[in-house]
């Protein structure tokens, strides 16, 4: 029988033996977006205070597309890349520790993929020093050995990768050749460890089904700060440290980003269709009474 002067220090060790962070992991808004209610004229003139909630939108290759290619209903973020390191996303503001994020992916035909492209991102920005405390790319990847990726390069790999901050844990990845001219659902997890402990998670999902899964990780080292802006969209990195003598895409490439989605569960798949609307798509698994919509 345990005297009762020891039963604190066991209920203190089996408190820290939890994951600290547990309650209250995700604390932002929910959001979705299929971009049927975004102002394409707002987005097309880039004002520095954003187009309802969309921030960072200050680079040409990316526009709202009207009646091109869209997932649903007939609206898309268009990103066309032209030469290396042509950038094209849009961010919006969050915050979480366990954090769940959508996206439907289309490559156009005759879409040259990058030697290392990011097509995604989870940052922690740091307004006093305005800069990321960490930051988080889901990237596609090429894998030819001589790094020479002239002409028409396909993507061979999704990963997800550290990109910065305290601790350097690598990347979470996956085989995965995306096929121009379709949609593809990609979801992301990142559950942030607790401060000082190796206790994080990372999962990727392509189509509903989990490719790439990391766990026991150790993403932002002591830090005590939450993912606080998703990017969708991304920028084209080609030059392979210098080694690619063609960084430039082999011609103009463009992409479709539709049906957004940011959560504090797993979001999972919309129904697809031709002139599809979803005005008031919640994230899947997440009460009514916890959805506060953003229009979109």
């Amino acid at each position: 029988m345990l005297r009762p002067a020891l039963l604190p220090i066991l209920v203190a060790v089996l408190v820290c033996g939890t994951r600290a962070q547990t309650p209250a992991t995700f604390t932002g808004v929910p959001f979705a977006s299929d971009f049927e209610n975004d102002d394409a004229a707002c987005i097309l003139a880039r004002p520095a205070a954003g187009c309802a909630g969309w921030m960072g939108i200050h680079d040409a290759p990316i526009t709202l597309s009207v009646g091109e290619k869209a997932h649903s209903g007939s609206k898309a973020l268009r990103i066309e890349f032209t030469k290396n390191e042509d950038y094209g996303g849009a961010w919006r503001k969050t915050e979480a520790r366990r954090i769940f994020t959508r996206f439907y992916d289309y490559y156009d035909s005759g879409f040259d993929f990058a030697a290392g492209m990011k097509i995604h991102r989870l940052s922690s920005f740091n307004d006093a020093k305005q800069i990321n405390d960490f930051d988080i790319i889901l990237q596609l990847k090429a894998d030819t050995p001589d790094a020479n990726y002239c002409g028409l390069t396909d993507a061979r790999w999704i990963a997800l990768s550290y990109n910065g901050g305290p601790n350097d844990w690598g990347s979470v990845e996956a085989r995965f050749t995306p096929v121009r001219g379709r949609w593809y659902c990609i979801e992301t997890e990142v559950w942030l460890n607790s401060p000082g402990m190796s206790d994080g998670e990372a999962r990727v999902w392509i189509d509903g089904q989990l490719v790439a899964e990391g766990k026991s990780m150790n993403i932002r080292g002591a830090l005590d700060v939450p993912v606080n802006r998703v990017m969708f969209g991304g920028w084209y990195s080609n030059s392979a440290a210098g080694k690619n003598p063609c960084p430039n895409p082999d011609s103009p490439s463009r992409r479709y980003v539709d049906d957004a989605a940011i959560s504090g569960t797993y979001i999972g798949l919309l129904p697809a269709g031709p002139g599809t609307h979803h005005p008031a798509h919640r994230p899947r698994n997440l009460p009514a009474h916890e959805y506060d919509p953003i229009p979109d």
